[in-house]
């Protein structure tokens, strides 16, 4: 990405497992924060909140770990899907889902409370 026009921010959800795909992102990131050890949703959404996040991805959907309460919150004013959960959210504070069209098919779109952003060929990327 064009580093003079975004700036990405990590939040971590748990804490560091030592792996190394972890240390990669953290050392590869602009920016990595740690949000396990805050335990309130409310105080990481005001962390979120704070660092002026424009577009906030939820790549834990419903897996283990998730803190879609955060999402609920709004603390940024665009939310969208990605990876962890391909399906629908069904939540009112998410915008939009990353997906791909043989994943999430057109004439599937009123089931979705999120809108369908569509990736070229597939949404795993990676």
């Amino acid at each position: 990405h064009d580093r003079s026009r975004v700036e990405i921010f990590c939040y971590s959800l748990s804490p560091d497992d030592g792996t190394t795909f972890r240390q990669k992102v953290a050392s590869d990131a602009e920016h990595f924060i740690d949000l396990s050890s805050i335990q309130c949703n409310g105080k990481a959404a005001d962390r979120i909140f704070a660092d002026g996040i424009h577009i906030l991805v939820n790549m834990n959907g419903y897996t283990k770990g998730a803190r879609n309460e955060i999402f609920a919150l709004r603390p940024a004013p665009i939310q969208a899907m990605w990876l962890g959960y391909p399906g629908t959210s069904g939540a009112s504070f998410m915008d939009y889902i990353i997906t791909d069209k043989q994943t999430s098919p057109a004439e599937l779109a009123p089931q979705y409370s999120e809108q369908l952003a569509y990736m070229p060929n597939t949404f795993f990327i990676g």
